[in-house]
């Protein structure tokens, strides 16, 4: 969301109290370890994140006016507003989740390459995180409304790396993440999980996944303009339901559709459950649906009806 001018809304995550967290970070951390050792403190309170981002936002605008190379940056980082492109009057700042920010953060080093995950605490960011997304919903309960479920796979990555070797396979993982991650985190995406080449990700809505679909392949297409002779295709599938929490994935029918949809998708193209097209409607004119009939998918009992989304840049 567009961050706005003035006082901002401090409800919600900000209300937390700061030592409450703490204490659930430290009892999850000791249960993983199986002992009651006191841990360290986290290295920043949600709260006190969140008042970073705004008292910075306006420094931030005007850096970008004065830089424009800062916009690429903070697109990694997902803090530049996605609509501001193309609304003249949306703030090109945003102030995300303070969590996302550090997930962002997290991915960045780990794309690096450089073995600092250990010394940037990352046992403490998850274990709040995973405090603070138990808020949400609880092991062996529905998700507490409809999400979109997405499944994204690199096109060919395995003949990839038999072709060229574990470090360019390495390479080219560390450019998908860089474009792929922003952008869903961008629209509002959250990673459940991610497996090699591909990626689990829940949405708020199907609008905000198809819209993230989008950015993604137009962020790639960039790159690959750079490394004509390494593409990246991803190929994705989605579905609306409402899954079943267990741990920190998530399960169900509609997850397995999902991951069906993006088995049978081609490079560069996204196939969505009919709910997904008929949930989008005309919120999203980037976006064109193109009927592929009722398709039997493996490990399905019945024909889908499936629809195949174009994004138009």
């Amino acid at each position: 969301m567009p961050a706005s001018d003035g006082a901002a809304d401090r409800s919600g995550e900000d209300d937390l109290d700061p030592e409450a967290v703490e204490a659930e970070v430290t009892e999850s951390l000791a249960r993983r370890r199986g002992d009651r050792r006191p841990r360290r403190r986290p290295a920043a309170g949600v709260p006190r994140m969140r008042s970073l981002v705004e008292l910075g936002r306006d420094v931030v605008r005007r850096a970008i006016d004065a830089d424009p190379a800062l916009e690429a940056k903070l697109a990694r980082l997902g803090m530049l507003n996605p609509d501001a492109a193309s609304d003249p009057a949306a703030a090109p700042v945003s102030a995300p989740d303070p969590k996302v920010l550090l997930g962002n953060l997290v991915t960045r080093v780990a794309a690096s390459g450089e073995q600092r995950l250990g010394s940037a605490g990352i046992g403490g960011l998850e274990a709040l995180a995973a405090v603070l997304e138990a808020r949400n919903a609880t092991d062996g309960e529905p998700w507490p409304e409809e999400i979109c479920l997405a499944f994204t796979d690199v096109e060919a990555f395995t003949s990839y790396t038999e072709e060229n070797g574990d470090e360019a396979a390495l390479a080219l993982l560390r450019r998908h993440a860089l474009v792929v991650e922003p952008a869903i985190r961008g629209r509002g995406g959250t990673i459940v999980k991610r497996m090699g080449d591909g990626l689990f990700v829940r949405f708020p809505n199907a609008t905000a996944a198809l819209a993230a679909m989008c950015d993604c392949f137009a962020g790639l297409a960039v790159d690959n303009a750079d490394h004509p002779d390494a593409g990246i295709h991803i190929r994705g599938g989605l579905a609306l339901g409402r899954p079943i929490k267990a741990g920190t994935d998530l399960v169900g029918s509609d997850v397995n559709l999902a991951a069906r949809l993006a088995d049978a998708a081609a490079a560069g193209e996204v196939l969505a459950a009919a709910a997904v097209r008929d949930s989008v409607g005309d919120d999203l004119s980037r976006v064109a649906f193109e009927r592929r009939g009722p398709l039997q998918l493996r490990g399905l009992p019945e024909p889908v009806e499936v629809f195949a989304a174009t994004c138009h840049h």
